[in-house]
């Protein structure tokens, strides 16, 4: 799949979630284990771009307990970021305190990678 079909693939992925046909759990498993860019892919491609961005939201999402909102709220923004200037964007999981204190203790390492995580996710 090239990444114009893997964009497509993930916002209609996120749709899917936000009309309530798969839960949070499902589309997290359906981001790891089908939909992760190739690695050739650069960070900065709109593909990696929500990729990275659901994963980072989902993950944050189930580690700090948020209300459902939160994160449609965060996966709405991230879509449309990504859909009008190709980047991904802070978010209000991204900007929370919880995600806020995991950055400064060290539970997210340098390069962020959330398949890394200690003990998240």
């Amino acid at each position: 799949m090239n990444t114009d079909e893997l964009l497509a693939t993930l916002e209609t992925a996120v749709v899917e979630y936000l009309d309530g046909r798969l839960s949070s759990v499902a589309l997290q498993a359906l981001v790891v284990e089908e939909l992760e860019p190739p690695d050739q892919t650069p960070s900065r491609d709109p593909a990696a771009q929500l990729w990275y961005g659901v994963l980072v939201n989902l993950v944050f999402y189930h580690h700090c307990d948020f209300e459902r909102e939160v994160l449609e709220t965060s996966l709405r923004r991230l879509v449309e970021s990504v859909r009008s200037t190709g980047y991904g964007t802070l978010t209000p999981i991204t900007s929370s305190q919880c995600f806020i204190n995991a950055v400064k203790t060290g539970a997210i390492p340098a390069p962020l990678d959330p398949t890394r995580f200690h003990g998240i996710g």
